[in-house]
């Protein structure tokens, strides 16, 4: 019986179905990947971690910032104060990403902060902390 599953001319519905789930994407993200700053050039695709969301977004931003524009209305949902989101990127090998109000404030995410138990993982992209910025940051969005 379970053999019928994979032969195509006797389960088209099981193997159409099959097709579809392995379009999925399952994506484990952990917040100290998704605070990565590593860079690798015209990065699209998100991998399942989030280590490279600074990257994937960096090349939104630069290829359809139009897309970017629905992200981030998007993302006004959970966080209302999402107005821009900026990088710098001083190296091919770095990206640092910032989230920006509409008075040009930059805040983001370093650590969630006053949350007890920690936030287990994010929603939207992380600020990504530059080098020789330390300090708190107020969390910008999380869900639990």
């Amino acid at each position: 019986m379970l053999l019928r599953l994979y032969d195509l001319e006797t389960n088209r519905k099981a193997n159409l179905f099959k097709r579809y789930l392995g379009s999925w994407g399952y994506y484990n993200l952990d917040p100290a990947q998704l605070r990565s700053n590593l860079a690798t050039p015209m990065d699209r695709v998100l991998d399942a971690t989030g280590s490279n969301l600074c990257s994937v977004l960096y090349t939104l931003h630069n290829e359809r910032p139009r897309d970017e524009k629905k992200l981030i209305e998007a993302a006004k949902l959970v966080e209302p104060r999402l107005d821009l989101i900026s990088f710098q990127a001083p190296d091919p090998e770095h990206v640092y990403m910032f989230f920006e109000d509409s008075q040009n404030h930059k805040f983001g995410v370093q650590k969630p902060l006053g949350r007890n138990p920690p936030v287990p993982w994010d929603v939207l992209p992380h600020y990504c902390q530059p080098p020789g910025k330390p300090g708190p940051v107020r969390s910008a969005v999380g869900y639990d």
